[in-house]
């Protein structure tokens, strides 16, 4: 990723932008660059691994960011799950597939709880974070919703600390085309 920075002459401040596994990068561009990093933005990210535990141990610290602008951005990662299930509930006869559709629906309601809360987790690496849910948008946010993305990051570059902090050096590089190359 820095060679890629140092080819466009993408100067820090940085707002980091990442999808699913892709926060496990930010994560670790985080704990080696925070001094580069103006503002994160999270989107369904949280549940990856195969992070060091000198990573982790850094991303566990409260506030790990200080005033650093995060968003954390969660979609409705098993809405055709939770479809799926609606069709077959109205759909069931037997007492038996009632059971059984009951039981995947307390399942479905664990795994969404769960989910919640580790999404939720990550606002604890800063004093300046923002939720968002999309009920209505799947795992693919970037793609489904890209308008709540940039609406993240736009609230990044609002804080008072994204404009003293991006005030030392401005890329000549146009936002949408370094922020799109990142994501695909």
């Amino acid at each position: 990723m820095l060679d890629y920075l140092r080819l466009h002459e993408l100067n820090p401040p940085y707002v980091l932008v990442a999808h699913s596994y892709g926060g496990a990068f930010a994560k670790l561009f985080l704990h080696r660059r925070l001094k580069d990093v103006a503002g994160l933005v999270l989107v369904e990210t949280g549940q990856e691994g195969g992070l060091s535990v000198e990573v982790r141990q850094f991303l566990n610290k409260r506030y790990a960011l200080g005033d650093c602008p995060i968003v954390v951005i969660r979609g409705n990662s098993l809405i055709k799950h939770w479809k799926d299930l609606r069709v077959s509930e109205v759909a069931a006869e037997s007492q038996e597939e009632k059971q059984r559709l009951r039981e995947q629906r307390a399942w479905l309601e664990a795994a969404d709880r769960e989910d919640e809360k580790l999404k939720k987790s990550q606002l604890a690496l800063s004093k300046n974070a923002k939720y968002v849910y999309l009920p209505d948008c799947g795992h693919g946010v970037v793609r489904e919703s890209p308008e709540v993305v940039v609406e993240a990051v736009n609230w990044i570059m609002e804080q008072p600390t994204f404009t003293s902090t991006s005030k030392k050096s401005r890329s000549t590089v146009p936002f949408w085309k370094t922020w799109w190359d990142f994501l695909w």
